[in-house]
């Protein structure tokens, strides 16, 4: 068996985590200074050396960060991904914190596959006894 056929599926997916979890949530749960009044509420950016609010705004009709010192930019999976040090390379990682953390339900469907998988993968090994 090969590793990439070893490795489930994540029981939660991106699209999930990006519809229960607001960028304005992150920013509350992870930047160590937030100003809300603004129209464009104003965060510490993860992304350099931030010490002051102003550079970094989220956009909350579009869910997503722009910050103009250093050009970081996403959703807030991104913004999630520099406040935690996770790459965004590790999704599945990422996606665990994330869940944790916000007490997210995980997906159903992806229980199921997992589940699927793991009871083929039994039943192949019982019959190569």
């Amino acid at each position: 068996m090969s590793k990439s056929s070893a490795k489930a599926a994540a029981p939660f997916s991106k699209e999930k985590v990006k519809e229960a979890v607001s960028i304005l949530e992150v920013a509350r749960k992870y930047s160590p200074q937030i100003n809300e009044r603004a129209k464009r509420p104003k965060i510490i950016c993860p992304f350099h050396e931030d010490r002051h609010l102003g550079s970094c705004r989220i956009f909350t009709d579009t869910n997503t960060f722009k910050c103009e010192a250093c050009g970081a930019h996403g959703d807030a999976l991104t913004l999630a991904s520099g406040y935690l040090g996770i790459k965004p390379t590790a999704l599945n990682e990422l996606l665990g914190k994330i869940v944790d953390e916000f007490s997210i339900i995980p997906d159903t469907t992806a229980i199921q596959l997992r589940a699927d998988f793991l009871l083929r993968l039994c039943l192949y090994s019982i019959m190569q006894c």
